[in-house]
């Protein structure tokens, strides 16, 4: 009974060594659990230590990857290859420019050239014309004086054809080509009244400036005995009060004028406008 009781004992500590042990060990897991946990549980709040941490701005690597420059390098090289291109074309632009104005110039100062050469032609053809009718007035007047009889028609046209109407005529003609410009009177731009009192005035024959002046100034003539030298008149009234342009006879139904400003002083017939009034200064 004594050993049923000892083993008895010693079996019971043996449990309770047991049961010690496996309380022990359990704290011990615990407490090792709770240590981990805690580490973890750190390090989740607050980065660890041995974590890197981001370089400072002056710790930066100083090398940049060779694609890098490269890339830069061919950016560059389009970016000036770009403003070559744009260099050249300006320069294209301007020279282009500068060739159309110097085209423009030679064909101003060519067309000016030949204005003034044919203004040239025009006066001497006119100064020719002249030279010829007095010519022609001088033989007449010859004829007239060894005439026994002269004609009354003969002693009324020796007085226009010799005198100084034809300097008029001849003076008008040089100025086909001039232009037209209201109140002109010369030299080289002219209204319709300005060229006629203009030209008579080389004649020596006074006119007034304006052609309804012009027109009450004149005797009055029919269609039929105009002649070159004479004045012809376009009324809106029929009547010298309503006169509104003048210009000079060349004979038959031709004349010379400075007409508006499209057409300049120029040379016409009267297919295109006829007069209405004629006079002979």
């Amino acid at each position: 009974m004594f050993r049923n009781s000892t083993e008895g004992r010693a079996a019971q500590g043996a449990r309770s060594g047991r049961h010690i042990t496996g309380r022990r060990w359990v704290r011990t897991a615990g407490a090792v659990g709770g240590v981990l946990c805690g580490v973890a549980l750190g390090g989740a709040v607050s980065p660890s230590s041995s974590a890197p941490s981001a370089p400072a701005a002056d710790q930066l690597p100083e090398r940049v990857p060779v694609q890098s420059i490269a890339a830069l390098s061919d950016h560059t090289g389009q970016a000036a290859a770009v403003d070559r291109a744009v260099d050249r074309l300006g320069d294209e632009v301007a020279k282009d420019a500068a060739a159309r104005r110097e085209a423009a110039e030679r064909k101003r100062k060519a067309a000016a050239a030949e204005a003034r050469k044919k203004k040239a032609a025009r006066e001497a053809a006119a100064r020719r014309e002249a030279a010829e009718e007095r010519a022609r007035a001088s033989r007449s007047a010859t004829r007239a004086a060894l005439s026994p009889h002269p004609s009354a028609s003969a002693s009324t046209a020796a007085p226009q054809s010799s005198g100084g109407v034809q300097a008029a005529v001849s003076f008008a003609l040089a100025q086909v080509g001039d232009s037209y410009v209201m109140g002109g009177n010369g030299p080289d731009a002219w209204d319709c009244s300005g060229l006629t009192q203009a030209a008579f005035a080389r004649a020596g024959i006074s006119l007034p400036r304006t052609a309804d002046a012009q027109a009450s100034a004149v005797r009055s003539i029919s269609r039929s005995e105009v002649r070159s030298g004479d004045l012809l008149f376009w009324t809106n009234n029929g009547a010298a009060s309503g006169v509104y342009h003048v210009g000079i006879s060349l004979g038959g139904d031709r004349y010379v004028d400075a007409a508006n400003p499209g057409a300049g002083v120029r040379t016409a017939d009267f297919s295109f406008s006829a007069p209405q009034l004629f006079g002979r200064p």
